[in-house]
Protein backbone atom coordinates (compact mmCIF):
# COMPACT_ATOMS: atom_id res chain seq x y z
CA UNK A 1 0.00 0.00 0.00
CA UNK A 2 1.41 3.59 -1.16
CA UNK A 3 0.92 6.36 1.24
CA UNK A 4 2.03 10.02 -0.28
CA UNK A 5 3.43 12.50 1.70
CA UNK A 6 0.56 14.39 2.07
CA UNK A 7 -1.57 11.86 3.65
CA UNK A 8 1.33 10.81 5.87
CA UNK A 9 2.10 13.58 7.17
CA UNK A 10 -1.56 13.30 8.23
CA UNK A 11 -1.23 10.25 9.54
CA UNK A 12 1.37 11.32 11.72
CA UNK A 13 0.09 14.25 13.05
CA UNK A 14 -3.46 12.19 13.81
CA UNK A 15 -1.17 9.23 15.36
CA UNK A 16 0.22 11.46 17.34
CA UNK A 17 -2.45 13.13 18.72
CA UNK A 18 -3.92 10.21 19.33
CA UNK A 19 -0.88 8.96 21.52
CA UNK A 20 -1.42 11.64 23.60
CA UNK A 21 -5.00 11.79 24.78
CA UNK A 22 -5.68 8.08 24.24
CA UNK A 23 -2.12 6.77 25.15
CA UNK A 24 -0.64 8.33 28.23
CA UNK A 25 2.87 8.45 29.50
CA UNK A 26 1.82 1.65 32.09
CA UNK A 27 0.54 1.49 34.71
CA UNK A 28 -2.58 -1.36 35.29
CA UNK A 29 -5.52 -0.21 35.88
CA UNK A 30 -7.80 -3.98 35.07
CA UNK A 31 -5.80 -7.00 36.73
CA UNK A 32 -3.29 -8.54 34.85
CA UNK A 33 -2.87 -12.83 35.12
CA UNK A 34 0.20 -13.75 36.85
CA UNK A 35 1.21 -16.20 34.40
CA UNK A 36 0.91 -13.15 31.90
CA UNK A 37 3.27 -10.90 34.00
CA UNK A 38 5.58 -13.52 34.46
CA UNK A 39 5.73 -14.18 30.64
CA UNK A 40 6.37 -10.52 29.90
CA UNK A 41 9.48 -10.05 32.10
CA UNK A 42 11.08 -13.45 31.16
CA UNK A 43 10.87 -11.72 27.37
CA UNK A 44 12.48 -13.84 25.03
CA UNK A 45 15.34 -11.57 22.95
CA UNK A 46 13.94 -12.13 19.12
CA UNK A 47 15.57 -13.51 16.05
CA UNK A 48 18.16 -11.34 14.86
CA UNK A 49 16.06 -10.93 11.59
CA UNK A 50 13.01 -9.63 13.72
CA UNK A 51 15.29 -7.55 15.40
CA UNK A 52 16.38 -5.75 12.48
CA UNK A 53 13.18 -5.57 11.12
CA UNK A 54 12.26 -3.93 13.76
CA UNK A 55 15.57 -1.55 13.96
CA UNK A 56 14.55 -0.57 10.28
CA UNK A 57 11.28 0.22 11.05
CA UNK A 58 11.87 2.23 14.24
CA UNK A 59 14.54 4.34 12.39
CA UNK A 60 12.58 5.09 9.63
CA UNK A 61 9.26 6.05 12.26
CA UNK A 62 12.26 8.76 14.46
CA UNK A 63 12.60 9.78 10.92
CA UNK A 64 9.77 10.43 9.82
CA UNK A 65 8.84 12.14 13.50
CA UNK A 66 11.74 14.37 13.27
CA UNK A 67 11.01 15.74 10.28
CA UNK A 68 7.56 16.69 11.05
CA UNK A 69 8.94 18.26 14.79
CA UNK A 70 11.46 20.43 13.13
CA UNK A 71 9.05 21.46 10.86
CA UNK A 72 9.03 25.24 10.41
CA UNK A 73 11.73 25.83 13.17
CA UNK A 74 15.68 26.69 13.12
CA UNK A 75 16.34 25.86 16.49
CA UNK A 76 18.21 22.77 17.51
CA UNK A 77 15.85 20.00 18.57
CA UNK A 78 16.51 16.54 20.63
CA UNK A 79 13.75 13.71 20.09
CA UNK A 80 12.91 9.90 20.65
CA UNK A 81 10.14 8.22 19.39
CA UNK A 82 10.43 4.86 21.45
CA UNK A 83 7.67 6.32 23.91
CA UNK A 84 5.26 6.84 20.39
CA UNK A 85 6.18 3.40 19.00
CA UNK A 86 5.32 1.63 22.13
CA UNK A 87 2.07 3.37 22.99
CA UNK A 88 0.79 3.45 19.53
CA UNK A 89 2.03 -0.20 19.12
CA UNK A 90 -0.37 -1.08 22.24
CA UNK A 91 -3.21 1.01 20.09
CA UNK A 92 -2.06 -0.85 17.03
CA UNK A 93 -2.96 -4.31 18.81
CA UNK A 94 -6.39 -3.53 18.70
CA UNK A 95 -6.59 -2.22 14.65
CA UNK A 96 -7.49 -4.62 12.07
CA UNK A 97 -8.01 -4.23 8.25
CA UNK A 98 -7.33 -0.71 6.25
CA UNK A 99 -7.03 1.05 9.96
CA UNK A 100 -4.30 -1.38 10.84
CA UNK A 101 -3.01 -1.07 7.31
CA UNK A 102 -2.54 2.61 7.34
CA UNK A 103 -1.40 2.30 11.08
CA UNK A 104 1.53 0.50 9.79
CA UNK A 105 2.31 2.10 6.79
CA UNK A 106 2.40 5.65 8.95
CA UNK A 107 4.55 3.66 11.79
CA UNK A 108 6.71 1.59 9.95
CA UNK A 109 5.91 -1.80 11.06
CA UNK A 110 7.63 -3.81 9.17
CA UNK A 111 7.11 -7.16 11.42
CA UNK A 112 3.40 -9.35 11.88
CA UNK A 113 1.42 -8.40 14.76
CA UNK A 114 2.65 -12.20 15.98
CA UNK A 115 6.16 -10.85 15.99
CA UNK A 116 6.07 -6.75 16.78
CA UNK A 117 4.36 -7.00 20.12
CA UNK A 118 6.55 -9.62 21.70
CA UNK A 119 9.60 -7.37 20.10
CA UNK A 120 8.33 -4.25 21.49
CA UNK A 121 8.05 -6.02 24.92
CA UNK A 122 11.26 -6.79 24.44
CA UNK A 123 12.93 -3.60 23.33
CA UNK A 124 10.82 -2.14 26.69
CA UNK A 125 12.26 -4.30 29.32
CA UNK A 126 15.53 -4.16 27.49
CA UNK A 127 15.57 -0.62 27.83
CA UNK A 128 14.38 -0.04 31.34
CA UNK A 129 16.98 -3.19 32.76
CA UNK A 130 19.41 -0.59 31.84
CA UNK A 131 18.19 1.54 34.41
CA UNK A 132 17.51 -0.82 37.00
CA UNK A 133 19.96 -0.91 39.88
CA UNK A 134 18.23 -3.62 40.91
CA UNK A 135 19.15 -6.19 38.17
CA UNK A 136 22.76 -5.24 38.62
CA UNK A 137 22.87 -2.41 36.08
CA UNK A 138 26.34 -1.11 35.08
CA UNK A 139 25.12 2.37 34.34
CA UNK A 140 24.81 3.10 38.15
CA UNK A 141 24.22 6.64 37.75
CA UNK A 142 21.08 5.90 35.26
CA UNK A 143 17.59 6.69 35.79
CA UNK A 144 15.47 5.21 33.06
CA UNK A 145 12.13 5.60 33.16
CA UNK A 146 9.17 4.21 30.52
CA UNK A 147 5.49 4.29 31.09
CA UNK A 148 2.96 3.63 29.07
CA UNK A 149 -1.45 3.33 29.31
CA UNK A 150 -4.59 2.75 27.00
CA UNK A 151 -7.03 5.17 28.42
CA UNK A 152 -10.26 3.92 26.97
CA UNK A 153 -14.54 5.26 27.16
CA UNK A 154 -15.80 3.29 29.78
CA UNK A 155 -18.95 2.28 28.02
CA UNK A 156 -17.09 0.58 25.55
CA UNK A 157 -16.67 -3.39 25.45
CA UNK A 158 -13.30 -4.73 24.06
CA UNK A 159 -11.78 -8.33 22.46
CA UNK A 160 -10.39 -10.34 24.91
CA UNK A 161 -7.56 -11.21 22.55
CA UNK A 162 -6.79 -7.07 22.42
CA UNK A 163 -6.59 -6.81 26.49
CA UNK A 164 -4.46 -10.02 26.32
CA UNK A 165 -1.93 -9.18 23.88
CA UNK A 166 -1.51 -5.35 26.23
CA UNK A 167 -0.97 -7.44 29.45
CA UNK A 168 1.39 -10.46 28.10
CA UNK A 169 3.57 -7.73 26.00
CA UNK A 170 3.56 -4.54 27.03
CA UNK A 171 2.34 -5.38 31.07
CA UNK A 172 -0.27 -2.93 30.48
CA UNK A 173 -4.08 -2.89 30.99
CA UNK A 174 -6.79 -0.45 30.08
CA UNK A 175 -7.55 2.45 31.81
CA UNK A 176 -11.33 3.33 31.51
CA UNK A 177 -13.24 6.99 31.65
CA UNK A 178 -15.96 8.35 31.26
CA UNK A 179 -14.93 10.17 28.30
CA UNK A 180 -18.34 10.88 26.50
CA UNK A 181 -20.19 12.05 30.12
CA UNK A 182 -17.34 13.30 31.74
CA UNK A 183 -14.19 14.84 29.39
CA UNK A 184 -13.04 17.27 32.06
CA UNK A 185 -13.02 14.54 34.72
CA UNK A 186 -11.30 12.39 32.40
CA UNK A 187 -8.86 14.99 31.35
CA UNK A 188 -8.03 15.80 35.24
CA UNK A 189 -7.83 11.95 35.70
CA UNK A 190 -5.24 11.34 32.91
CA UNK A 191 -3.25 14.88 33.89
CA UNK A 192 -2.96 13.41 37.55
CA UNK A 193 -1.60 10.04 36.17
CA UNK A 194 0.97 11.47 33.80
CA UNK A 195 2.29 14.16 36.51
CA UNK A 196 2.40 11.04 39.27
CA UNK A 197 4.03 9.32 36.49
CA UNK A 198 6.53 11.86 36.21
CA UNK A 199 7.27 12.95 39.45
CA UNK A 200 5.60 15.86 38.42
CA UNK A 201 8.06 16.75 35.58
CA UNK A 202 4.88 16.83 33.14
CA UNK A 203 1.73 18.41 34.75
CA UNK A 204 -1.53 19.38 32.79
CA UNK A 205 -0.39 17.41 29.34
CA UNK A 206 -3.98 17.55 27.98
CA UNK A 207 -5.58 21.27 27.93
CA UNK A 208 -9.46 21.86 27.22
CA UNK A 209 -8.57 22.03 23.71
CA UNK A 210 -6.60 19.30 22.99
CA UNK A 211 -9.33 16.98 24.72
CA UNK A 212 -11.84 18.82 22.78
CA UNK A 213 -10.53 18.63 19.07
CA UNK A 214 -9.73 14.73 20.25
CA UNK A 215 -13.03 13.85 20.93
CA UNK A 216 -14.78 15.46 18.44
Amino acid sequence: MHIGPTRLTSLIRALVTLSIVCVGVATVASPVPPEAMASSKRAEKPAKNTRQRLTKGNTTFALKIFHEVTRGTTHNVMVSPISLTVSLGMTYAGARGETASQMAGALSFLLPQSQLHPALGWLSHSLLSRGDKKNGSSDSDLTFNMTNALWAEQSQSYEADFLNTLSRNYEAGLQKQNFIGDSSGARVAINDWVAEQTQDRIKDLLGHKTMAMTLR
